[in-house]
């Protein structure tokens, strides 16, 4: 275009003025999924979107709002449930419209503490079947991952066949997107009872039969450790 000066007496000669449009960058929206740490809540670090966002031309600025008052205090560890914040891209001349940022706070499953019982053997220990109670400690809402503590360190790789004493391992449920917490499974291995085999002798009525109380002997057989039941045979 052209203008001129006026002075109130005189008017100059027209002179070219440029007028050039600068194109502003864009941001981008997205989104961003986290699993819950707690109480719906996760630390997000949205500078790892700032190259999405800006596609890698500017800085990038996030606020909580959408008329960009107020800014994320913290963008590198900003612990939030699930909301929207704000991404503004500057290019060092021209900032861009702002663009809005779903953040999702994906909630972690649920698992439910429970425990086994098994009769041990003569050093007090049991082959425990883990996967039996995978439903009760999963409430069939993922899979199941065994470990021996509470840190998670060490899995246990064989679950439908864990040789241990009494002890508690720990369950984490998998529902295809986030872990649960640690779950406490007890597992408690009673001492089994040792018969001990006896001889009774006893007078034939002369039928070359006799009559037993094996009940006199009960004690005997178990030492005092439990009560006894009879069988014809050991199969039972």
């Amino acid at each position: 275009i052209y203008a001129v000066v006026d002075n109130g007496s005189c008017l100059s000669d027209p002179v070219p003025v440029n007028l050039i449009v600068i194109q502003v960058p864009i941001a981008s929206e997205t989104t961003y999924n986290l699993c819950e740490e707690s109480n719906g809540m996760a630390t997000f670090d949205l500078t790892t979107l700032d190259q999405m966002v800006s596609g890698g031309v500017g800085l990038v600025s996030w606020f909580l709002d959408p008329d960009l008052n107020t800014p994320v205090p913290s963008p590198t560890s900003f612990l939030t449930g699930t909301t929207t914040v704000y991404a503004l891209v500057n290019d060092g001349v021209c900032s861009s419209l702002p663009a809005s940022i779903e953040l999702i706070v994906d909630l972690k499953p649920i698992g439910f503490a429970t425990d086994m019982e098994m009769c041990g053997d003569e050093n007090d220990e049991a082959v425990f079947d883990l996967t039996t109670i995978e439903t009760d400690v999963s409430g069939g809402n993922g899979s199941v991952q065994w470990y021996l503590e509470i840190e998670l360190l060490d899995l246990i790789t064989s679950p439908n066949a864990f040789l241990s004493s009494s002890t508690t391992v720990y369950a984490v449920v998998f529902d295809g997107i986030c872990t649960s917490d640690a779950i406490p499974v007890d597992l408690e291995v009673h001492s089994t009872p040792v018969g001990i085999s006896i001889s009774v002798e006893a007078c034939d009525d002369g039928s070359g039969m006799a009559i037993i109380n094996l009940w006199d002997y009960a004690s005997q057989v178990s030492g005092g450790a439990g009560g006894v039941e009879w069988f014809l045979d050991e199969l039972l």
